[in-house]
């Protein structure tokens, strides 16, 4: 059975979106090995095993609603390429500035609570 041109296109459509929102999602889970110099192992597994309990539900879902209940080897494809357009694009504009903002709000809040400290004392 041959699948229209304009229905190939909407799931590829979708397919480039969910590898962007899963990049994103990548990027957030691991915020906290980007803020610390010295990222803890476990935190580290952790956010990676959140990912992959999440990738999973996405790709079904993506197979039942968008590929009517298939998952095409070319949506896994141009998901892996939405995650990689995600990471050479939109990543320096979206996360790296968060993480520079985020460093900046602890290193005052720090400053602010060493400063506190030392005026109890």
């Amino acid at each position: 059975m041959e699948l229209p041109v304009s229905f190939q296109a909407r799931q590829l459509l979708w397919s480039l979106l969910l590898g962007a929102a899963l990049g994103l999602q990548f990027d957030a889970l691991h915020l906290p090995d980007r803020l610390s110099k010295q990222a803890h192992p476990l935190l580290t597994q952790l956010a990676d095993l959140l990912f992959v309990l999440s990738l999973l539900p996405a790709l079904l879902l993506l197979a039942l609603y968008v590929g009517e209940g298939r998952l095409r080897l070319f949506m896994l494809v141009f998901a892996a390429l939405g995650a990689a357009l995600y990471a050479l694009t939109l990543r320096k504009v979206l996360v790296l500035p968060v993480v520079i903002i985020l460093k900046k709000f602890l290193f005052f809040v720090k400053k602010q609570l060493l400063f506190s400290k030392n005026r109890l004392l």
